[in-house]
C-alpha cells in the first residue's frame, strides 16, 4: 500500500466545475424569468391605475391633444390662452395655458387623432407608445448586437422596468416615439445609409426640437452626407409644416419658445434641468435675489451647460474622424442632448436607454470600463429612489442624469481607439474638423 496521499484536488475539480455551470445556467434562466414574472403581475396593476386616474383627459396627451384640436380650426394654440375651454371640454390641465409643442409635431402626430374622441385617441396614442418601446429594444438588443437571449430578455425587462418608461406611459409623454427614431438613426449611421439616417434626424429634431444638438456629432465626426441630408429634411419638413400650419402659427411657436423658462416651475422638483436645479440652490438663498444673485445663477447655468458641450466635444474628438464604434460618441451626443434641455422630467431620461443600451453590448465582450457601469447602475438605481422612495423630495433626479451623461462619456472615451487630446489643443482640432464640412 502506499503512503502517499490521495489526490483529491483532481477528483474535485470537475464537481465544482459543475456546480458553476449549474448555477450560470439556474441564474440565466431565473432572473429574466424572476424580472418579467415582476412585470406581468405589475403591469395589470399600472393599467388600471391609469384608467382609475382617467389620465386620458390630463397632462401631458390632453396638452397635446387641445392644442392641436384648436389648431384645426383655426385657432393659434401658443397665443390663446385655452385653460378655460379646456376645462368646459372636460379635461384637467392644470395651470397649462398655451402650447409649447413643435407645430410638425401637432400638425402631423397630434391633429389626425382629434378627428376621434380624446379616449379613443388615447388608447391609439398609447398602443403607438407601447410599439415604439418594442421596436427600439429588439433593434438595440436583438440579433446582430452579440447579445445572448438569456442577456437580452434581462436588460429589456430592466429597460421596461425603468422609472422613465414608466412615466412615458402615466403621463402619455411622446419621448418613446424620438427614442425609437433615433435608435434607428444610430443604426442607418451605422450601416453607411447617410440619406435616411439624416432624414430621420430630420425627422425627430422637427417633432421633439432637442436631437438638433446632434447636429455637433455629424460636424465633429464629419459625416458630411448625413447632416446634408438633414439639412435638407428639416427643409422639407419645414415648408410642409408652414404649409400645413400656416406661416403665422409657426412664428408664433418661435416666439413663444422663451416661455419654457417659467420660473413658477422651480417649486416642483420633479424637473431636474440644470437651469433649475441652479435656479433653486439660489432661490433657496433668497427668494428675491437682486442682481449679483441673478447674474450668478444664469453664469453658473451658461457654465454648467459649456462645460457639458465641451466636455462632449473633447470626447467626441479624441476618436478619430467618422469612426464611432459601437455608437459610442452617438449615445454620448444623446445624453448631452438631454442634458442640456431647459425643462427635463423623469420621462426624458427614456433617451437615456441608448447609451445604456450600448454599454450593455460593450459590456458583454468585456471591453466597457468599470466606471461607466458603475455610473450607469448608480443613475438606474437613483432614479428608482428618487421616484419611488423619496417621492421627488430632493435633486436625486438630477445626480440621476449626470450619472448617466459620466456612464456616457466614460463608454466613448474608454476604448481603445481614444486618443488622449490635451484642453488646449482643442481649438485647433475642431478648426480642423470643422473645416472640410464648411
Amino acid at each position: 500500500m502506499s503512503d502517499e496521499p490521495a489526490n483529491h484536488s483532481s477528483q474535485l475539480l470537475p464537481d465544482e466545475s459543475h456546480k458553476r455551470s449549474l448555477t450560470r445556467v439556474i441564474l440565466r434562466i431565473c432572473l429574466p424569468a424572476l424580472l418579467w414574472t415582476f412585470i406581468a403581475v405589475a403591469a395589470p396593476v399600472f393599467v388600471n391605475q391609469i384608467r382609475h386616474q382617467d389620465r386620458a383627459i390630463q397632462e401631458d396627451f390632453a396638452v397635446y391633444y387641445y392644442p392641436a384640436l384648436e389648431m384645426r380650426k383655426g385657432i393659434n394654440p401658443y397665443t390663446t390662452d385655452f385653460t378655460r375651454a379646456a376645462q368646459t371640454s372636460g379635461l384637467n390641465i392644470h395651470a397649462i395655458s398655451h402650447s409649447n409643442e413643435p407645430p410638425t409635431f401637432l400638425v402631423f402626430l397630434i391633429e389626425p387623432l382629434t378627428h376621434l374622441p380624446i379616449r379613443t385617441a388615447y388608447l391609439i396614442w398609447q398602443a403607438t407608445n407601447l410599439t415604439c418601446f418594442a421596436v427600439a429594444m429588439v433593434i438595440l438588443l436583438g440579433r446582430g448586437t452579440g447579445l445572448a437571449p438569456w442577456q437580452a430578455l434581462t436588460l429589456a425587462a430592466l429597460a421596461t422596468l425603468y422609472p422613465a418608461v414608466a412615466s412615458v406611459f402615466w403621463f402619455g409623454q411622446s419621448k418613446l416615439i424620438a427614442l425609437v427614431l433615433l435608435v434607428i438613426a444610430m443604426r442607418l449611421i451605422e450601416k453607411q445609409r447617410p440619406h435616411p439616417a439624416g432624414f430621420t434626424l430630420a425627422l425627430v429634431a422637427m417633432l421633439r426640437g432637442f436631437p438638433f444638438v446632434l447636429a455637433g456629432y455629424l460636424l465633429l465626426q464629419q459625416r458630411r452626407r448625413v447632416l446634408l441630408a438633414a439639412i435638407t429634411g428639416v427643409a422639407i419638413i419645414g415648408i410642409v409644416t408652414i404649409r400645413v400650419a400656416g406661416i403665422a402659427i409657426c412664428l408664433s411657436f418661435v416666439s413663444a419658445l422663451p416661455t419654457i423658462y417659467v420660473d413658477q416651475w422651480n417649486s416642483m422638483r420633479r424637473d431636474f434641468s440644470i437651469y433649475f436645479v441652479i435656479s433653486r440652490q439660489i432661490w433657496a438663498i433668497s427668494r428675491s435675489p437682486g442682481v449679483a444673485l441673478d447674474l450668478l445663477r444664469h453664469l453658473l447655468i451658461m457654465s454648467g451647460d459649456f462645460l457639458v458641450v465641451a466636455t462632449t466635444c473633447r470626447a467626441t474628438l479624441m476618436v478619430p474622424k467618422q469612426n464611432d464604434p459601437d455608437s459610442r460618441i452617438f449615445s454620448l451626443w444623446v445624453a448631452t442632448a438631454i442634458f442640456l434641455l431647459p425643462v427635463a422630467w423623469d420621462h426624458d431620461l427614456t433617451l437615456m436607454l441608448i447609451p445604456f443600451s450600448q454599454l450593455a453590448v460593450v459590456a458583454s465582450r468585456g471591453e466597457a470600463s468599470r466606471r461607466a457601469i458603475a455610473m450607469a447602475v448608480l443613475s438606474y438605481v437613483l432614479l428608482f429612489w428618487w421616484e419611488y422612495v423619496s417621492l421627488s423630495a430632493n435633486e436625486c433626479g438630477f445626480i440621476s442624469m449626470l450619472t448617466a451623461y459620466l456612464s456616457a462619456y466614460w463608454l466613448a472615451v474608454d476604448q481603445s481607439g481614444a486618443v488622449r487630446l490635451p484642453i488646449r489643443a482643442m481649438p485647433a482640432e475642431i478648426w480642423r474638423r470643422l473645416m472640410p464640412a464648411i
